[in-house]
Parts: C-alpha cells; sequence; structure tokens
C-alpha cells in the first residue's frame, strides 16, 4: 500500500509538472514582441536602426546581434577607429607638406648661393645625358625550312576542320535540350498547379489580409525637413501632401518644409507588435487562414503525388 501511494504521488507530480510547463510555454508565447525600424537620409547618407523586445521592456537587439556574430558596441568601434584613421591621415599628410617646404626652400637656398657658371655646366650635362643614339638593328632573321614556315607561320592558311565533327549535332542536341527544359516548365501538372492557385486568388489575398492584421501595425511617421531648390516647388508639394493626408490614415506626417535651400533630412519610422501564441491560434479560429493552410496542404499532396508518378 505504501509502495502504491508512493508511485501515485510521483505520478502526480510529474503530470502536474508537464501541465506547469505546457503552462509556461503558453505563457512566455502569449508574451507580445515590439519592433521598431527606424531609417532615415540627411546629407546624402542613409541611416537604419531597428529595436525589439519582448514583454514590453526585455531587449532583444544585443542579443540577435550577437548571435549574428556582431557585439552591440561594434558601431560605435568602428566610428572611433575610423575617427582615429582619419586624425592619423591628418597629421602625416601635415608631416608630409612640411618636408616637402622645407626641401623646397632649402634647394632654393642653395640655387641662390650656387654661381651662375655652375649651374649652365649641370644644364648642359644633363641635356648631353637625355640624347639617345640611334643604332641600326642587326638583322638576326633565321632562315627557317619550308615545312615548318607552312604549317606554322605560313599566313591566310585555312584551318581543317575534323572530318567527324558534326555543328548540326550539336545544335539540334542543345535544342532538344532547352525544348525539354520548356515542356518541364509548362508541363500540364505546372499549368494545373497554376490555374488552381489563381482560382483561389481572392482566398490567398484575404488570408494575407488576415494574417498581416495580426501584427498590429502602428502608423508610419514620417518626420524631419525636406526643401526643393525652388521655394515655389515645395510649396505646391507639401500642399498636395497634406491634401492626400485624409486619404492616407496609416500615415503620421511631421514633414516640414524647408523653403531656403535644397535640404533633405527626412526619417521613416513605425512600429509593430505581435505575439506568437496569437499567431499560431489564428490559423485554427481564423477561417480565411485555416482555408489557406489546408489549400496549401492538398495542393503540395496532390504537386508530390503527381512528381512521384512522372518519376515512376
Amino acid at each position: 500500500m505504501g509502495l502504491a501511494a508512493i508511485l501515485l504521488g510521483v505520478g502526480k507530480f510529474i503530470l502536474y509538472l508537464i501541465l506547469f510547463l505546457l503552462l509556461l510555454i503558453l505563457l512566455l508565447l502569449a508574451l507580445p514582441f515590439r519592433i521598431k525600424l527606424k531609417g532615415g537620409y540627411a546629407d546624402n547618407q542613409a541611416d537604419f536602426d531597428y529595436t525589439l523586445h519582448y514583454a514590453w521592456i526585455i531587449p532583444l537587439k544585443p542579443l540577435l546581434e550577437e548571435k549574428l556574430g556582431r557585439s552591440p558596441g561594434d558601431s560605435q568601434k568602428e566610428e572611433q577607429l575610423t575617427f582615429d584613421y582619419q586624425q592619423e591621415f591628418e597629421i602625416e599628410s601635415e608631416k608630409a607638406s612640411d618636408f616637402t617646404a622645407k626641401l623646397e626652400e632649402d634647394a632654393a637656398i642653395e640655387l641662390k648661393a650656387q654661381p651662375q657658371e655652375e649651374i649652365q655646366e649641370e644644364i648642359q650635362e644633363e641635356e648631353i645625358t637625355e640624347q639617345v643614339e640611334v643604332f641600326e638593328e642587326p638583322d638576326l632573321r633565321v632562315e627557317i625550312p619550308e615545312r615548318i614556315y607552312q604549317q606554322d607561320f605560313a599566313p591566310d592558311q585555312p584551318s581543317k576542320e575534323p572530318e567527324d565533327f558534326n555543328y548540326d549535332e550539336i545544335i539540334n542536341g542543345l535544342a532538344s535540350e532547352e525544348k525539354t527544359e520548356k515542356q518541364g516548365l509548362f508541363s500540364a501538372e505546372n499549368k494545373a498547379l497554376v490555374k488552381k492557385v489563381w482560382q483561389s486568388k481572392d482566398l490567398i489575398i484575404q488570408a494575407l489580409i488576415e494574417f498581416l492584421k495580426l501584427f498590429h501595425f502602428k502608423p508610419l511617421c514620417l518626420e524631419g525637413n525636406f526643401g526643393l531648390e525652388d521655394p515655389a516647388d515645395t510649396a505646391f508639394l507639401f500642399a498636395g501632401l497634406y491634401a492626400s493626408l485624409p486619404l492616407l490614415p496609416f500615415i503620421q506626417m511631421r514633414l516640414n518644409p524647408y523653403f531656403a535651400e535644397s535640404k533633405t533630412d527626412v526619417q521613416i519610422s513605425f512600429r509593430s507588435t505581435f505575439s506568437i501564441l496569437q499567431i499560431l491560434l489564428a490559423f485554427v479560429y481564423n477561417f480565411y487562414l485555416r482555408r489557406l493552410l489546408f489549400f496549401a496542404y492538398r495542393t503540395y499532396r496532390e504537386w508530390n503525388q503527381k512528381e512521384l508518378e512522372t518519376a515512376l
């Protein structure tokens, strides 16, 4: 009796532990992910950044960068290294320019101190050394036997083709291979598959819309300063943008016109919140997603079965 009670207690403990772990996994899947993407363009340079949080407060960006082989401080290190290299290059350039200027000053001083007769003698010596003597090239031609000359050096000799070389067979073979590939691509099975998918396009579009709704996108935020060369063009552009804003409720405009000169300092950002558990359950309770899942499974099964029949 005591052993049975112990086994029963161990079984209950294992069962409760499994239920607890399942509930914990469901809770972890139910907690939302929040992602924010931000891109900008300013001073002819594009920039992109993102933030990813789990359960509202846990940042996942450092973990992703570490798994991808990029630590969170790499960008700052690269910027610092670039700045150090630029400073070192500027210092070396200044040293080189100072050294060149010093050499020029020393040469000018020596030139002034040197007598005029010595300068003329050096110029004459340089002109003499620059003269090039032209010699007649000796005749180094060697008599080549007639047989070797005809084989290797005779011009305008037509090349002989091998007798068993047939261009028509190669062209026909390539044409048949290309025709076989086209027949495989536009075979009856593939045409039937494309036709079936096209007939279900309404289901696919509606399911895609329902799937995107699960990500809870926030309005797209457009902010910064923008201006064209002509202030009148800038005014017309912003008049059209603000007039079309009622038709674009998913865009939040914070872009200011800049009339002084041509300027582009624009930042685009949007946020999204999604839950993995909600996405998984949506394929169960959502009608369109459930039908799309069954349609994809049946289509893949039929296509795989036809492929096996063709192979056999």
